[in-house]
């Protein structure tokens, strides 16, 4: 079955201990910041989430405590035909 989206892209995630990885998702969501909106810490850590398409089915690739990363980038390759 094709993705409606397109192919994965590719995020290279640093991680605060240093270790590097490859993520395959559609899109990222970065939490919003709270001060922003006026909201309260409620102190649950706030967490970065990865999303695709798989298989036809929306699913949630890894969601991680944003203390827990130091860097995301989009490392995918686009090749025009």
């Amino acid at each position: 079955m094709k993705a409606e989206r397109g192919p994965l892209l590719r995020f290279e995630v640093t991680w605060t201990s240093g270790h590097v990885e490859t993520v395959e998702a559609h899109q990222v969501i970065l939490p919003p910041d709270r001060s922003m909106f006026g909201e309260p810490d409620d102190g649950r850590p706030r967490r970065v989430k990865f999303h695709g398409e798989i298989d036809g089915h929306w699913q949630l690739i890894l969601a991680a405590p944003e203390d827990d990363i130091r860097t995301i980038r989009n490392v995918t390759t686009v090749t025009v035909e």
